[in-house]
């Protein structure tokens, strides 16, 4: 079954991390992996590849609105709409 991209934020912590709070414009370092809504990978930084280091304030803002105010040592699942990542 096909469905239309989602066009809203869905933001869930899976774990809650021990750490600091992330601030926006603050550097953090990740590791994730991207799908596209039908399926496909586009990008994945995880497992045995070095995390990626970028700001806060300088990624999509889906993942600035879902990252800002979590605890550092968390694991999130998003669901990002297109027009709050690539388009």
């Amino acid at each position: 079954m096909k469905t239309a991209a989602p066009t809203s934020l869905v933001v869930q912590p899976l774990i809650q991390g021990s750490g600091a709070t992330v601030a926006s414009g603050q550097s953090i370092t990740v590791q994730y992996s991207g799908w596209l809504w039908d399926g496909t990978v586009f990008e994945s930084v995880w497992g045995d590849q070095l995390p990626e280091v970028a700001r806060l304030d300088e990624v999509i803002s889906g993942w600035s609105r879902s990252l800002a105010g979590k605890k550092v040592g968390s694991r999130v699942l998003m669901v990002v709409p297109p027009a709050m990542a690539y388009g």
